[in-house]
């Protein structure tokens, strides 16, 4: 065996004792553990129009896939990773924002005036109508969002209508272009 390859072989036999044994004997909870991303103490939890709590299984869902790029209080990650507190893209058109979580994004985007170019992948697959919902209204009202409640049928709805999408769109403009299309009620009428 080369000097390369025994290398190479240790490192891997490496990271796999260490992968095996985080596995075996995950470390305990607390800032200093491997991946640690636990949500603020008292972060907000919003309300629905009637004043309920949003289900916790909104947060926990935005802590299980969204808060490692997105970071605990949705400010984004630089221009690496786009904020979703403050911004259309979260409480403007539900559509544009149900495609997006649904098939994932990638290529540039604009948010907030900066320009993003990085992979978020689709959740649709992963995730239910009524997970999508809870996860959608928790970022649709916290942080000092204030967008309007979702429900499981307009997320049914747009699954529905993009469902021969198969992979992630390519930019914001082939999104918006599909939206668009298909769901032209959204688009609102250009400036005179």
């Amino acid at each position: 065996m080369t000097a390369k390859r025994q290398l190479l072989t240790g490192l891997l036999a490496g990271a796999l004792v260490w992968f095996l044994g985080y596995i075996i004997v995950p470390p305990t909870t607390g800032r200093t553990a491997l991946g640690y991303q636990a949500l603020p103490e008292g972060m907000n939890v919003p309300a629905n129009a009637d004043g309920q709590p949003v289900a916790d299984n909104g947060r926990r869902i935005y802590a299980d896939a969204c808060l490692s790029c997105h970071q605990p209080l949705g400010q984004g990650l630089s221009t690496v990773f786009p904020p979703l507190r403050g911004t259309d893209w979260v409480t403007g058109s539900p559509e544009r924002l149900i495609l997006a979580v649904l098939h994932g994004i990638t290529g540039p985007i604009q948010v907030n005036g900066t320009t993003f170019n990085s992979f978020m992948p689709g959740f649709g697959q992963q995730l239910d109508d009524e997970e999508l919902v809870a996860v959608l209204n928790y970022i649709r009202n916290s942080w000092g969002n204030q967008g309007s409640p979702l429900d499981t049928s307009l997320v049914a709805n747009v699954r529905q209508r993009s469902a021969t999408r198969q992979s992630p769109w390519r930019s914001q403009q082939e999104l918006e272009s599909f939206l668009g299309d298909l769901f032209p009620e959204t688009v609102e009428p250009a400036a005179p």
